[in-house]
């Protein structure tokens, strides 16, 4: 009897754990920078949403001019963004991907696109650099080193740079 005891005990303990296990977030559930400022929350439902061309317009959103005032300020004196355009992230819920050409000396006729992240388009969030080219020209810190992690791998910063021509 004692025996049978110990067994529902590690039986039950064993499917505790699996349970919390099964509820513990796999990290990309919440996004915190450094400061532990909350700039989205990825969204598990996007399996549910069909994805759009990469190309397609209508994913396409027009950018506010404080907002693009507000990227523009941390940008390298002399350069302007040009062509400014945002989608909204289906992997994530509050992050909207926004891509510009950055105009300046020594870029020319070809399009160097600068890729940001937000969490606010109206000008009241925060704002990461997410291409290597923001990175470089911009004193925003990088969207790798938030808890979130993105990159121009997630789902609206690519499309955003293909808005940005069309």
């Amino acid at each position: 009897m004692q025996k049978k005891k110990i067994a529902i005990i590690i039986g039950v303990v064993v499917f505790a754990l699996f349970i919390i296990g099964i509820s513990i977030n796999g990290g990309k559930n919440s996004t915190t920078n450094n400061d532990a400022a909350t700039i989205g929350t990825y969204d598990d439902s996007s399996s549910s949403i069909e994805k759009t061309d990469s190309t397609t317009p209508s994913r396409c959103i027009p950018v506010p001019d404080n907002t693009i005032a507000s990227i523009q300020s941390t940008l390298e004196e002399g350069l302007t963004l040009r062509s400014v355009k945002a989608v909204k992230s289906i992997d994530y819920k509050n992050i909207y991907f926004i891509s510009a050409d950055l105009e300046g000396s020594g870029f020319g006729e070809k399009d160097d696109y600068v890729t940001f992240a937000t969490n606010g388009i109206n000008n009241e969030g925060m704002f990461y650099s997410i291409s290597y080219v923001a990175s470089e020209f911009s004193v925003l810190p990088s969207g790798s080193t938030t808890d979130a992690k993105m990159t121009m791998l997630d789902d609206g910063a690519k499309e955003s740079e293909n808005c940005v021509n069309s």
